[in-house]
Parts: structure tokens; sequence; C-alpha cells
């Protein structure tokens, strides 16, 4: 069986340059495409204090879904839940991703509120204590936020 490049066919290859330029064009041609399919990732941060505690929410917001996280500094990710809304059950599906420790996990049923509010796939990270008189105030400045700036999220 002949092989193509013995017996001097090498139409399918160029020299390093060639091959260098070529590929650094098909990298931004792909990465100017999935900008325009919306393939972007952004961040939002903001805090509030809440029973004298200052709370940080990071978000991440990414094509129809974002995923927050809910913590003191240091951060840490000892909770990670995820929820989506469904057109078969007005309760979003709900699963937990991680969870690390004895402590309630908060985070599935902030996601699940979230995703019904939103009405998009959520991912949350809750990594407070398990005080259900922390858990109203905090997730009552989470929706502020939300209302105040709905394409951050």
């Amino acid at each position: 069986m002949p092989n193509d490049l013995e017996d001097g066919d090498n139409s399918g290859v160029q020299n390093g340059q060639g091959d260098l330029a070529g590929l650094r064009q098909g990298l931004q041609d792909t990465h100017l495409n999935a900008m325009d399919r919306g393939c972007q990732f952004s961040t939002y941060d903001f805090s509030g204090v809440v029973l004298d505690s200052k709370i940080h929410f990071h978000c991440l917001h990414m094509k129809d879904c974002f995923l927050i996280w809910i913590g003191t500094q240091p951060p840490c990710l000892s909770s990670l839940a995820m929820a989506i809304p469904t057109r078969f059950d007005s309760v979003p599906l709900s699963v937990d991703c991680l969870h690390i420790g004895d402590a309630e996990n908060l985070s599935k049923a902030l996601a699940q509120r979230l995703a019904k509010k939103c009405k998009k796939q959520v991912f949350v990270s809750y990594n407070l204590p398990s005080d259900y008189q922390l858990l109203p105030l905090v997730e009552k400045r989470l929706f502020e936020e939300i209302n105040a700036h709905p394409n951050r999220f």
C-alpha cells in the first residue's frame, strides 16, 4: 500500500510557520464563534452585613445558569448544590454535589428557591453556619441584589 509521503505527495504537510499561523487563526475563529454563541463567563461580587457579620457573595454568571458562593473570608468550599427548573414539577430538581462536614446543608434548599425565582439552572455554595436566623436575612440580601441587577445573575 503506497504511503502518500513516500510518493512525494506532501500537500497535507506545511512548514512549521504555516502550521502555527493556521492554528492561531483557527483558535481565534473558534474563540470568536464561541463568544458569538454567548459562551462567556462574568463575575459579580457584593457584600452585606447580616447580624453583625460581613457576608460575601460571589456570582459566576454563565449562559443560562449561574453559580453563587456565599460565605465569609477566607473563602472555602464546604458545600455545593445544583437546582434546575423543569416543566414537570413546580419544585426545581436539585442535587447535592459536594457536602463536607456534619452541618445541615442549606445550599440545596437555597438553590431550589433561586432556580424557581430566576427560572434557570443554579449552583449554590452556602458556606455559613446552619443558623435559621441568619439564612432568611442572607437570602433577603441576595434577592435584593437579584432584583436590583437581574442581568448579573
